[in-house]
């Protein structure tokens, strides 16, 4: 029986080494590899069911055409003569840029960026500018470093103390939850800031719950008294720009001010800050969830501010990690930038609102590959809207999501192993091969295949090379001739320049070659609870699923749930299993209430991602505006009230 070395193409930090089993054209089994130099041989709950999804009975396998409301499958021939004559006439009539590109990272192969390719041969279209993942705080490291970089993940083992900053490895990040363990045991103190009480929550040194959105003043407060009790690196933070002012911004900023504004007490904020002004070196680790606020780029901007304070930056063990840029350059330019005549760009946060309101030209036509926006983006009533605005909208997936729902055409795609690719990863330095191990399903195509085809049905240029493995070869044409790399001998290889320790050498890439220290005056969140509204929504990741993929595998027509805090569900009334409705300004949801001791007073979480047609959408309720840095999306900035429901707890969705 033939065994593949594999990874996982998912947009997570891991990127899980896979040993697949091969027997008689099928895979028979998916296991971790005990040899990959970084996930060592064990899956998280997603790795665990790429087979079931592989095989799932509810695959797209033909193109499908939108005809009175009902799918037809046709040929992909017929598929690409329409997409010909629609996005043709669209170019004719309005421009390129009046179609929109929206792509994300649903699938990580580095391949699949031939729908830019396309689209950029086709004359230039509209892209997305921002993310609605890690946006903000992307854009803040970029003022403060000039770019990003990260420790490698064992050098974790050099801190004396590790600060989870808004992360929770144990839902999102597994892999690194084993290096924790061992700094743990060879004595390093563990410090987790985070509103939740999350697993490792339970066993660190020290756990602050600040406001949801007022990370910001935390990092100021522990400044302040890092500075007051004379615990700084001055040799290191004289050397940055915009010290003095950082030093007076922060002189402000007491540990009594800060406990107004975090709800953290003034006593354990000094207990924190002397923790961490005392384990030297200290190492940070971010999670998305803080930066998704209106202040969201400026609070990175301030932790990464106390690192370089207390001197944490460029030594071991220490580290503000967020993620790096490393990739860029390393390639042949798959996307084919050269090709374009024209761009655009629109705002992620806001898509929705500009789709409807963008003239000259308006946006008449949309590619969707790799994302699911109608479930993902925020607002949804107004996602719509701006899908039903459009006159052509064609989505590359594997199942009939909720973006798919709303389409005109539907390509079906390969998975993983029914394709050959490479897979890149943000957030550790490995680069692997993912070789095609089976045939897939009926019709269905890699997107590498797709948009080479559809380049070539159209007379575009920039398509000379036809199959993956040419496209592969191309692809890894600079980093083979510079380093010798061959990715199908060795499958999986580590960056060959990528520090150890990020800025080790000091040389920073911004204009003045120094850090940045953040002076800006603190700003607070834009959906503060109100009298109407006053609980604060989390829309947290759930560990079993990635955004919306693996959560149609279930067939879980119960209420979704809301999680809440004990005090504040005997406010309203609401015992656990209690239907009730959650509601903010742009809409309102039915919901199953849980009662939990690991959220604070003020919170109530929901884990995003369930499917509309599931009963989920929680995104309805979260607002579409842009934050101060990215732009990222502050789906976490958002305020709401819950409520008794007619609806009976063990009813189902329809």
């Amino acid at each position: 029986m033939p065994i593949y070395r594999s990874t996982c193409p998912l947009d997570c930090f891991d990127s899980c080494g896979l040993l697949v089993h091969e027997d008689d054209g099928q895979v028979v089994k998916i296991e971790g590899d005990p040899n990959h130099p970084l996930t060592r041989g064990f899956l998280c709950p997603k790795g665990n069911k790429h087979l079931e999804r592989m095989y799932s009975d509810k695959r797209i396998t033909t193109p499908l055409l939108k005809k009175n409301g009902n799918w037809l499958p046709i040929e992909w021939e017929q598929a690409y003569d329409l997409m010909a004559e629609k996005l043709t006439s669209i170019k004719e009539q309005y421009g390129s840029t009046a179609v929109l590109l929206h792509t994300g990272d649903g699938s990580g192969g580095l391949l699949n960026n031939l729908d830019a390719r396309f689209c950029n041969a086709f004359g230039g279209v509209t892209t997305l500018r921002g993310s609605i993942c890690w946006g903000s705080g992307y854009a803040a490291q970029e003022e403060d470093f000039g770019m990003l970089q990260i420790h490698d993940w064992d050098d974790v083992l050099n801190s004396k103390l590790i600060v989870m900053w808004g992360r929770d490895p144990e839902t999102t990040n597994l892999h690194l939850v084993p290096l924790i363990k061992q700094a743990r045991q060879n004595g390093a103190k563990l410090m987790v800031i985070n509103p939740i009480k999350t697993k490792m929550a339970q066993d660190a040194d020290i756990h602050l719950t600040p406001y949801p959105g007022t990370d910001g003043a935390l990092a100021l407060a522990l400044a302040n008294v890092i500075v007051q009790e004379n615990l700084h690196n001055e040799e290191f933070a004289k050397n940055c720009t915009g010290y003095t002012d950082y030093l007076k911004l922060i002189k402000a900023f007491t540990p009594e001010k800060a406990a107004t504004i975090t709800g953290i007490s003034p006593e354990a904020i000094r207990q924190a800050a002397e923790l961490y002004g005392n384990n030297n070196p200290a190492s940070i680790f971010f999670g998305y969830g803080m930066q998704r606020y209106a202040n969201g780029g400026q609070t990175v901007r301030y932790i990464d501010s106390l690192a370089a304070l207390s001197g944490n930056i460029g030594v071991a063990g220490g580290g503000v990690n967020y993620a790096h840029q490393l990739w860029k350059g390393f390639f042949n330019d798959i996307k084919g930038s050269h090709l374009a005549e024209n761009s655009r760009t629109l705002s992620t946060p806001v898509l929705a609102g500009e789709i409807l309101q963008t003239n000259e030209p308006p946006v008449k036509g949309m590619i969707v590959t790799r994302s699911n926006p109608v479930n993902q983006l925020p607002n949804t009533h107004k996602v719509k809207q701006a899908f039903k605005s459009m006159d052509f909208v064609v989505v590359v997936d594997m199942f009939m999501t909720d973006t798919a729902e709303m389409a005109d055409l539907i390509l079906p795609c390969t998975y993983f192993l029914e394709e050959d690719n490479i897979i890149k990863n943000s957030w550790n330095y490995y680069l692997s091969y993912t070789p095609k191990v089976v045939d897939p399903p009926g019709q269905c195509k890699p997107d590498s295949v797709i948009f080479t085809e559809l380049g070539k049905h159209m007379n575009l240029p920039g398509f000379e090379l036809e199959t993956p493995k040419q496209w592969l070869e191309w692809v890894l044409e600079p980093a083979a001739r510079k380093y010798g790399i061959n990715l199908k001998k060795h499958g999986v290889l580590r960056h060959p320049y990528a520090p150890n320790i990020a800025w080790e050498d000091g040389k920073f890439k911004t204009a003045d070659e120094r850090f940045q220290f953040c002076v800006e005056s603190y700003k607070g969140v834009s959906e503060p609870p109100t009298k109407e509204y006053p609980l604060i929504l989390i829309t947290a990741h759930q560990r079993a699923y990635m955004h919306s993929q693996f959560i149609n595998l279930e067939d879980n027509r119960e209420l979704p749930v809301v999680t809440i805090n004990l005090e504040e569900a005997e406010k309203r009334g609401l015992i656990e299993g209690q239907a009730a409705i959650i509601k903010t300004p742009r809409g309102q949801m039915k919901v199953r209430v849980v009662v939990s001791d690991r959220l604070p007073k003020k919170l109530v979480l929901m884990y995003q991602g369930r499917w509309i047609n599931m009963g989920g959408g929680v995104n309805q309720l979260t607002p579409d505006f842009e934050p101060d840095k990215g732009p990222g999306t502050p789906f976490y900035d958002c305020h709401c009230e819950l409520k008794h429901s007619e609806v009976r707890s063990q009813d189902k969705i329809n």
